[in-house]
Formats: C-alpha cells, sequence, structure tokens
C-alpha cells in the first residue's frame, strides 16, 4: 500500500466513525439537563419564587434593581426601578397579561405576546413534553469556548428557540429565541453563568442578554423558593384593569 492509499483508508474509516457516532435526541439532552438541575421531582416542588437582584446595560450606563415574584401556575409581577428614568411593571393574574411605566403609561399584552405571557414561569423546563411540540438535535456549536449541543425547541404557544447545552455538564449555556413585543419581533441571545442550588435546583445566577446590538446583564443577589407572597402582589393595577374594563 503506497503512503497515498494509506492516508486515504485512514480518512475514510475517520469519516465513517464520525457519522457513526450519532449526536444524542434531543430528548435525551433535555431530560438530561432536568437531571442535572436537581431532577424532576425537586423542580415540581418548586411552587413560589422570589428574586432580587441588578440589572445593568454597561454601554448606556444604565443601572437598576429588580424584584421577580412567581407563583406556580403562571402568575407573576416583575418590577425595576431605574434611578432618574422610574419603575417599569409588568405581570399576570393568570388571565390578564400587562406591562406599564413612568415613560409609556399601562398596557394590556395581547396575542402571541399574551400567550406567551401566560405560560408557566417555575415547571415548563421539568415538564417540557408539556409543552414542546417539536424537539431536534442540530448538530454540535461552541459558545463561549465549550462544545454545546445545538436543539431546537418548538413549543405550542410562541416561536421556535434553539439551546445550546454543554456536552460535559448538561447544563444550558444559551438560548436563541425571537419575541413578539411592542416593536415587533425581536431576536435575542441569552447566555447563563454562575449557576447556583437552592432548595435542591440549580438556576443561574447571572445572565447576558444581546438584543438589537445591545447587551444586558441581569445578576440575582438573593433567590428564594416556596414562601408565602401576598395574593395583592400578583393583582392587577387600577389603571390596567380600566384598560381591560374597556375591551
Amino acid at each position: 500500500m503506497t503512503r497515498k492509499q494509506f492516508w486515504l483508508v485512514l480518512f475514510c474509516a475517520s469519516a465513517a466513525y464520525a457519522a457513526d457516532e450519532a449526536l444524542p435526541k434531543a430528548e435525551t439532552i433535555l431530560d438530561r439537563y432536568v437531571e442535572v438541575t436537581g431532577g424532576k421531582k425537586a423542580h415540581d416542588k418548586i411552587k413560589t419564587a422570589v428574586m432580587s437582584g441588578t440589572m445593568s446595560m454597561p454601554a448606556q450606563n444604565i443601572n437598576a434593581t429588580m424584584k421577580i415574584y412567581m407563583q406556580s401556575p403562571n402568575l407573576k409581577y416583575q418590577t425595576t426601578d431605574f434611578p432618574g428614568m422610574g419603575v417599569f411593571e409588568e405581570g399576570s393574574d393568570g388571565k390578564i397579561a400587562w406591562a406599564k411605566s413612568a415613560m409609556q403609561g399601562p398596557r394590556i399584552k395581547e396575542g402571541e405576546e399574551k400567550d406567551v405571557a401566560l405560560q408557566p414561569g417555575l415547571s415548563k423546563d421539568a415538564n417540557w413534553r408539556d409543552y414542546f411540540t417539536k424537539v431536534e438535535t442540530l448538530g454540535v456549536e461552541q459558545v463561549n469556548g465549550k462544545d454545546c449541543y445545538k436543539v431546537q425547541v418548538t413549543p405550542k404557544v410562541g416561536r421556535p428557540e434553539t439551546r445550546f447545552f454543554d456536552r460535559s455538564t448538561g447544563m444550558i449555556a444559551k438560548i436563541m429565541s425571537t419575541y413578539v413585543g411592542p416593536m415587533g419581533e425581536i431576536q435575542s441571545e441569552i447566555y447563563m453563568n454562575e449557576f447556583v442550588t437552592n432548595n435542591g435546583v440549580k438556576t443561574p445566577k447571572s445572565i447576558t442578554t444581546k438584543v438589537m446590538g445591545r447587551e444586558m446583564s441581569m445578576k440575582f443577589d438573593t433567590v428564594e423558593y416556596n414562601v408565602e407572597i401576598p395574593a395583592e402582589k400578583f393583582k392587577v393595577p387600577a389603571d390596567v384593569q380600566a384598560l381591560a374594563d374597556k375591551k
């Protein structure tokens, strides 16, 4: 066998080996993520969450404090205080999804934006089979220097997302999604870092979002699960309710 023939055989064998080394199914990757973040039983025990932290946009010199309240299945209230700019609020009482700010006033979310806002916020990943109609492994791609499985998930509500899971740890590293809001369709990239364990469940302490050429960072100082949240916290504000009553 000549040297050329040797290398040709070696190349063909390597290619055949790579072809046989099939990518894991998306179902396997998603189930692994549930397990490495605590397991389905631990996730399902979480009924409420209260998170406090900061939000910053370094390029715009914007810093804010935020607090998020969530209660199963789909109650939510978030307040973000921008010094010198006012407070931004948004929430859901399970039927009405809304947002308001000092600059734009109150508004009610409608259509796809409303449908997405009313999706469960605490149990969706652990019970992904209830919310996704299709999941597919697309390949392997690097995220921040780490090989990640690239998985596309198609939800019953909202647009398909592409999620990236670290091959070695199984943890989620990035989400690419399209959000529909008042400004139309907006594409975003979300990066998860610094996972911490609370009540047996791992969640990201630091999240960086890139959208419309801007970068926003969120860091959670405290995350509390299964704490009692007053029912009034999820009540629709009077000015938002007034808009709903007109419909």
